[in-house]
């Protein structure tokens, strides 16, 4: 089970949709799941310095979709104002700081996807999003490199206004890492839901179970590099998608996003030991990049230990 799949969304009757602008962001109902809609070659991302944009590798999409860094001060959330944002959607497992973003005019929804890609629930959410907001929307994960342009990538094709080849140059444009495979693949086989297909609810603060859904989530792609291992760090037979230094990358997130998403009073020594095991991962992940092996099953038995050792006290 992926961490997106974890996720349970609110479907309280206090999260429905309120329209906001002038305009919705799709222009024209599309005519097919594979088609691509002409108006794609306008939609050329146009990065610019920091100096001139409100937030880290700020991205523009379309006229009316943006993608970046996660607004965190007050000054922020201003300078999205300034810029006329009027929906900011999040995909980052944090909750979104909806009070500031009302204070500015701004409403919030909450769409968290991981960094594997992104599930059928998540799409059908971004197609909502492309069909019934209005106004300018921005998009963010928590850095604006990778989980928020593929998202606003499958947006931006659900609204009909960029075609596969033009989403997946936006994302070399945003800088979104090429061993994040999973979030390519969302991209690249993309295809926009049926007229008649039900939609989820948008909600602005999904119930996301934080921690454990990256446990979770870290489980899984333990298996996957174990099975690489046993394959002398190439592709298992029974498996040949893995790939053993995307699943280290995989790995590493898992356990950064884990410590970041701790709650404050979370005990010290838990958060020791994931920094621990972020610091291992990182290492592992350096070691199959240069691909050294022995170092490898070193540093996947460290790994092993640690874990253990936090999971003795914490599981």
């Amino acid at each position: 089970m992926t961490f997106t799949k974890i996720i349970h969304r609110t479907l309280a009757t206090g999260c429905l949709v309120f329209l906001l602008g002038t305009s919705p962001i799709v222009a024209h109902p599309p005519t097919s799941s594979t088609e691509s809609p002409s108006s794609a070659a306008s939609a050329t991302p146009q990065p610019s310095s920091r100096e001139a944009t409100p937030l880290p590798h700020w991205l523009q999409w379309t006229e009316q979709v943006f993608s970046g860094a996660q607004p965190t001060t007050a000054d922020d959330f201003a300078a999205l104002q300034a810029r006329g944002i009027r929906t900011i959607v999040s995909v980052d497992g944090a909750r979104p700081n909806v009070e500031l973003a009302k204070h500015y005019g701004m409403r919030y929804l909450h769409v968290p996807i991981g960094y594997d890609g992104i599930d059928p629930d998540a799409n059908l959410s971004f197609f909502r999003i492309a069909k019934e907001v209005q106004g300018t929307v921005y998009v963010h994960c928590h850095h604006g490199k990778h989980r928020g342009p593929a998202a606003a990538a499958v947006l931006c094709m659900g609204a009909g206004k960029i075609d596969r080849p033009q989403a997946e140059a936006n994302l070399r444009s945003a800088g979104t890492s090429p061993n994040y495979t999973g979030l390519w693949k969302a991209v690249r086989d993309y295809r926009r839901p049926a007229a008649d297909q039900e939609l989820p609810q948008l909600v602005e603060i999904a119930q996301v179970t934080s921690t454990a859904a990256w446990m979770a989530q870290i489980d899984r792609t333990w298996d996957n590099l174990k099975a690489c291992q046993n394959a002398d760090w190439k592709h298992p037979k029974d498996n040949p998608d893995l790939v053993a230094k995307h699943e280290a990358l995989q790995l590493w997130e898992g356990f950064t996003e884990a410590q970041r998403l701790l709650p404050n009073d979370a005990p010290t020594s838990l958060k020791q030991g994931l920094q621990t095991s972020q610091e291992l991962s990182q290492s592992l992940m350096t070691a199959l990049r240069k691909n050294e092996s022995v170092k490898a099953d070193r540093l996947i038995l460290q790994l092993q230990e640690a874990c253990v050792d936090c999971h003795k006290v914490h599981r």
